[in-house]
């Protein structure tokens, strides 16, 4: 597979992903929600958290190590031929958040020896964290969603034949068969 098809599985994964943890850590932190949702049961809820993030910071980790081409197509993206753009500042900054909601995360795990008040700022910084990559998905997928609608479209058959922005010539027409 290309670095480019790997690219699209890693954020296909990530998507996935992100929208577990988002779900199970909002039904960790609303247990009125939780009840109301999945009868109250917090220990499966936390399972299933941990493990996606477990995936979460794995999947990245593992494709980093073995693959090269992957590593200088991140750096190739983040190169300077065209300076600083928004697409670079996402990259980055998703890069950041996810790095630190893995560290915040890990450190809410392995609670035991963490001062309360330490444990509670790391507590803040996840959940911080975790309202930005809401956002950031409500805005991605809002921006994307022409993409999404047409690529499901494709993938259940329903696509209609593209619309060319300009008249074919018959010689072209011609020239192409």
């Amino acid at each position: 597979m290309s670095p480019i098809g790997v690219r699209h599985a890693i954020h296909h994964i990530y998507t996935l992903v992100a929208i577990v943890l988002l779900a199970t850590g909002a039904l960790l932190a609303w247990p009125d929600v939780r009840a109301q949702v999945i009868g109250g049961y917090g220990r499966e809820t936390l399972d299933v958290h941990l493990w996606a993030g477990w995936i979460m910071l794995g999947v990245p980790a593992l494709v980093l190590l073995a693959a090269g081409p992957i590593w200088r197509d991140l750096v190739r993206r983040l190169g300077p031929p065209d300076g600083i753009t928004w697409r670079k500042i996402n990259i980055v900054l998703s890069l950041v958040a996810g790095v630190l909601l893995a560290v915040t995360g890990v450190l809410l795990w392995l609670d035991f020896g963490i001062p309360l008040a330490a444990l509670d700022a790391t507590l803040f910084v996840h959940d911080a964290l975790s309202w930005l990559i809401l956002g950031a998905l409500v805005v991605h997928v809002i921006a994307a969603w022409r993409k999404i609608v047409v690529r499901t479209r494709e993938i259940f058959g329903l696509a209609s034949e593209p619309a060319f922005p300009f008249e074919l010539d018959e010689e072209e027409e011609e020239g192409s068969s």
